[in-house]
């Protein structure tokens, strides 16, 4: 969940992250971008809670920082599911996108420019992140 909240990243781009994808000396990480035919890959800053996490989770599970397998061996329904049944015991919905739109408001709130958290996001086009800035201020009124 972690990982999911402090990259915006799709549950299927998660999915597919593997240890070398994180740079710790330069604090990025690279998500593949599964929407855009353009770009294979996008970068974005390594939040510090994601950064320890990660480190912790590869100490964990032995696994080599430069390694080329998949970080998470688990399909996107193994998710849905953990997440059907966390809404049982939360009492509220909650699936994978939610935390995207989580961290697409937060990088509003923390003032990171439209266009900085567009390439975040992997979004094509400008107008589609620009959505998440109406929603706060709907949200805000």
């Amino acid at each position: 969940m972690i990982t999911l909240l402090r990259t915006g990243g799709r549950i299927d781009e998660v999915l597919e992250l593997k240890p070398n994808d994180f740079d710790f000396q330069n604090n990025i990480v690279r998500l593949i971008t599964l929407k855009k035919r353009k770009e294979l890959y996008r970068t974005l800053p390594i939040h510090v809670e994601l950064k320890t996490t990660i480190m912790e989770y590869l100490l964990e599970m032995h696994m080599d920082p430069r390694s080329d397998e998949k970080l998470f061996p688990m399909k996107r329904q193994s998710v849905d599911e953990y997440f059907k049944k966390m809404q049982v015991e939360l009492g509220f919905r909650i699936h994978a996108h939610k935390f995207r739109h989580t961290f697409a408001v937060k990088a509003i709130m923390f003032g990171v420019p439209l266009n900085v958290f567009q390439k975040w996001l992997g979004h094509s086009s400008v107008f589609t992140t620009s959505n998440y800035n109406e929603i706060l201020v709907m949200h805000t009124k």
